[in-house]
Order: structure tokens, then C-alpha cells, then sequence
């Protein structure tokens, strides 16, 4: 009986899942457009997706917790943290603001 307890912890442990980050992303009021690189590293795994027309990203992180987030943006990587919350979505609107040949994130 404690066995099938277990493999029963063990198995819901396994399919639980964090939820989504998800935003938009601008530059000046602006949509970034198509194709934009979006990564999240997370503690166990990096997630990579672009941009679409809209300039938003989706991704489903399998873990919660801190994360970092880089756009791949006109040659540059700006980074910002974010996090996972487990079994949610949490939106990340982002602003790329241009410091003279360099590019930061900002949240909106």
C-alpha cells in the first residue's frame, strides 16, 4: 500500500506543471514585429521562441520560479528577470529602451 502511495506522489509530482510567461514587446510605442528572440533560462531548462507579427511571445515553463528573460534584439540581449508561477500565466509586457548603441528591458 505505501508503494502505491508513493508511486502516486512521485506521478502527480511529475505532471504538475508551472504555468506561462507571456507578454508584448515594444520599442518606442511600437510593436517589435515578427520574429524576435525570445529566451528564458530557468533553473533546468532554456526555452527559446520568437516574436509573432503582434510582437508578443508565449512559452510554457515546466517550472516555477526565478527566471531570466533575454530579447535578441538589433544585435544586442538585454535580460530582465521574471517568474514562474506554478499552474499560471503571468504576463510580462516589456519595453526595449535604446541607450546609445545598447538596448535594456523594462517591464510595463
Amino acid at each position: 500500500m505505501k508503494r502505491i502511495f508513493f508511486l502516486l506522489v512521485w506521478l502527480f509530482a511529475a505532471t504538475t506543471e508551472a504555468g506561462e510567461i507571456f507578454g508584448a514587446i515594444t520599442e518606442e510605442g511600437t510593436s517589435v514585429g515578427a520574429g524576435v528572440g525570445v529566451e528564458i533560462v530557468a533553473p533546468s531548462k532554456t526555452y527559446m521562441v520568437q516574436t509573432n507579427e503582434e510582437g508578443s511571445y508565449r512559452v510554457h515553463v515546466k517550472e516555477a520560479g526565478k527566471c531570466t528573460l533575454t530579447v535578441r534584439y538589433h544585435g544586442t540581449a538585454p535580460t530582465i528577470e521574471v517568474t514562474s508561477q506554478e499552474e499560471r500565466s503571468v504576463r510580462y509586457d516589456l519595453l526595449l529602451v535604446k541607450e546609445k548603441n545598447t538596448y535594456s528591458l523594462q517591464r510595463k
